[in-house]
């Protein structure tokens, strides 16, 4: 390493030491003259909500154990059969009205 930057680096390192130890013998005499620290104000305040719970714990719902009312109810038109069944048509046995033509024998 160069001579010059040695120098530089053990130079800047004596005066960043001078300045923090003058800022601390600031700080002595200001807390000596009656200068206090001054705490942050929002330093212990917690939440307003902390311990509030929800007003809906422990509701259920106004439903619960009803049932409905068509439980059981059969369906009125069980068993019932079509009106229709076993009935014929009234035309079978009725035969076709053939008629023979009256000019078969004409010459």
């Amino acid at each position: 390493m160069n001579k010059k930057w040695l120098l530089a680096l053990v130079a800047g390192s004596v005066a960043m030491t001078m300045t923090l130890a003058n800022a601390n013998i600031v700080a002595v005499h200001s807390a000596k003259a009656g200068f206090k620290t001054v705490a942050v104000d929002d330093q212990s305040v917690t939440s307003d909500n902390q311990g509030v719970i929800s007003d809906n714990q422990g509701v259920t719902s106004g439903d619960q154990g009803v049932t409905s009312d068509n439980q059981g109810v059969t369906s009125d038109d069980q068993g019932v059969t079509s009106d229709d069944q076993g009935v014929t048509s009234d035309n079978q046995d009725v035969s076709s009205n053939q008629v023979t033509s009256d000019n078969s024998d004409s010459d």
